[in-house]
């Protein structure tokens, strides 16, 4: 649904999604016309069912020198998996917000202002769970022996920019924070061509701070940009 009101634009959307997948793998040797499975731990066997509702609304504000948009995402997501070669049974409920703002400013016919801030919350796929070992590689066999993975990031940035076409000038500085936090401490164990992924479920955060700044110059009397 699409609204729009003088300076305004308003649309929303609703709406579900459901995936099914069977994860299965095995390794077998074959002597003579006879196959024979290996071990049950190169096996797999998984069940995987994820249902998600998920609702959106979304704001823009634009005038002559404004521009402001807010975008706000709710799900709800449900997943439910399963390997009875390892007596695996488990299901997840979330909700998973993922709103996100944009402010741009123009401040005159040179300057220029932008903001943004956003923040983003993800759950891992089958792909991150399977018990049994998969020949990743042509020389190594590989695991993942964790819970499911969750994950989320927040991120904020400030910008400001000057450009003069007349004296073929550009500048830009800013900067830009994140936070990224996850529910899973990994360990890698090694035995041979074997490969295993653990993990600890403790909640963990990384924080990153960047400070940028980029010049451009075009001089003509040297034909290049520096």
């Amino acid at each position: 649904v699409r609204k729009k009101k003088a300076h305004w634009n308003q649309q929303y959307k609703a709406g579900f999604n459901l995936q099914h997948q069977n994860l299965q793998t095995n390794l077998q040797v074959q002597n003579a016309d006879i196959s024979k499975n290996i071990a049950d731990t190169f096996q797999n066997n998984l069940e995987w069912l994820r249902f998600r509702v998920y609702a959106e609304s979304n704001f823009t504000y634009e005038s002559s020198k404004i521009r402001w948009s807010v975008s706000l995402p709710l799900s709800y997501l449900f997943i439910k998996y399963d390997d009875t070669t390892f007596s695996l049974q488990q299901q997840k409920k979330a909700m998973l917000p993922t709103p996100s703002t944009n402010f741009q400013w123009q401040i005159n016919a040179y300057w220029n202002l932008n903001t943004s801030l956003s923040y983003s919350k993800f759950v891992g796929d089958v792909n991150s769970i399977n018990r049994g070992y998969i020949l990743k590689t042509y020389r190594n066999f590989s695991n993942n022996n964790v819970p499911l993975p969750e994950n989320s990031s927040a991120n904020g940035s400030v910008s400001i920019t000057f450009r003069n076409p007349l004296k073929i000038l550009f500048v830009n500085m800013g900067i830009s924070i994140s936070q990224s936090k996850s529910n899973l401490l990994y360990n890698q164990n090694y035995n041979g061509l074997l490969e295993t992924l653990f993990a600890t479920v403790k909640d963990n955060k990384t924080n990153s701070t960047n400070f940028f700044s980029r010049f451009s110059k075009y001089i003509i009397d040297w034909k290049t940009t520096i």
